[in-house]
């Protein structure tokens, strides 16, 4: 027995000692990425964004760097705009930006301005051409755990409307048993309108459902395509024939209200329509309209047409519409992956080296 007992406080030990060896192991490592990621330099970072600013770490990288942090984070999704910032901010070398629109008058604000890391992928309230102009470089964080993130919000949101989960749960709420029976994906045929990185990632996870999926994009090979076992079709086609149309397409001006009366009217009765990308391309009055007259049978959406979404919207009363206020690509492995890639984005920048994800300059991103 003593001999046992000694062996299990040996190994007792033992286990506690690789455990430090490995916490000493893990610091150092931190302390040599910092020191690969940070080179003092002098400035201010202006931080915007809400999620990243939740993220203590980040913040503390940037001042290693021996940058300034001022943070203009606004309660329930407000916009940051000129007059908060006093007319100008000089020593502001670098922006980590949420959803403020970045016009000239925002430009005008800040003429020390080198670089606006945008947290996030979509870019369509900054003016690349004013940024151009003024000599600021924009970056998006195209990080594959959005991608993937995304793409499993849209898949829960396939789910959650073809099951009815928000009236079943509702109707436990009320003691209400029974509901309304739902239907299965496996075997669906889902359209797929932008078949970029998210559009990708979404059909990657379907391929489980053994659906047939439809692809509408101009601007994606057909290698890529076939990469993905799909169907390239023209949007009338997916409309037409597709159980499930899932919206991942760019939220440009020419794309504003891609899905409007006309292409509703285009779809199955049955059909639900997905939207995980931008609110303005789904003119909502015109899908209320569909919902309500029976020539839809259900929506899931994850962004609108205004956010922060105010709860008199009508779209939000429906029982056949799944709402969620665009979080699809809020895990906490892509918040960390993102606040990484800005963290990067900025520290390159300011110490002369490039940026990944540029959006707006003629240069070769790494």
């Amino acid at each position: 027995m003593e001999g046992g007992r000694g062996g299990i406080i040996g190994t007792f030990f033992g286990i506690i000692i690789v455990q430090m060896i490995e916490s000493i192991i893990v610091a150092v490592l931190m302390r040599g990425r910092k020191q690969e990621l940070i080179q003092k330099m002098p400035g201010k970072v202006l931080i915007t964004s809400v999620p990243f600013n939740a993220f203590a770490e980040a913040a503390a990288m940037l001042e290693t760097a021996g940058l300034e942090i001022v943070r203009c984070i606004k309660p329930n999704a407000e916009e940051c705009g000129p007059a908060d910032f006093g007319g100008t901010m000089p020593g502001v070398h670098a922006v980590v930006a949420g959803m403020e629109r970045w016009n000239e008058a925002m430009f005008r604000c800040f003429p020390d301005l080198e670089i606006i890391a945008r947290y996030g992928v979509g870019y369509d309230k900054i003016d690349l051409a004013a940024a151009k102009e003024h000599g600021v470089r924009v970056t998006n964080t195209r990080v594959a755990e959005l991608s993937q993130s995304v793409a499993e919000g849209a898949l829960l949101l396939t789910l959650a409307a073809l099951r009815h989960l928000p009236m079943l749960t509702g109707n436990m709420k009320q003691g209400i048993w029974r509901g309304q029976t739902g239907a299965s994906l496996f075997g669906k045929t889902v359209g797929i309108l932008g078949f970029g990185a998210i559009g990708q990632s979404f059909a990657k996870l379907l391929r489980g459902f053994e659906t047939k999926i439809l692809v509408c994009d101009p601007f994606i090979a057909q290698s890529v395509v076939d990469q993905h076992h799909a169907t390239p079709v023209s949007q009338d086609t997916l409309l037409a024939e597709s159980d499930i149309v899932s919206v991942h397409a760019p939220g440009t001006p020419e794309n504003r209200h891609l899905i409007r009366a006309e292409t509703l009217g285009g779809m199955k009765p049955t059909a639900i329509l997905v939207n995980t990308s931008r609110g303005a391309l789904v003119d909502e009055k015109a899908l209320y309209e569909a919902l309500t007259s029976g020539r839809l049978a259900g929506a899931a959406l994850d962004v609108w047409e205004t956010e922060p979404t105010p709860p008199d919207t009508p779209l939000l009363s429906l029982n056949n519409v799944v709402s969620l206020p665009h979080v699809a690509g809020d895990t906490r492995e892509c918040v960390a992956a993102m606040v990484d890639c800005c963290v990067r984005q900025v520290t390159d920048a300011l110490s002369g080296k490039q940026p990944r994800y540029v959006l707006n300059m003629e240069e070769q991103n790494p």
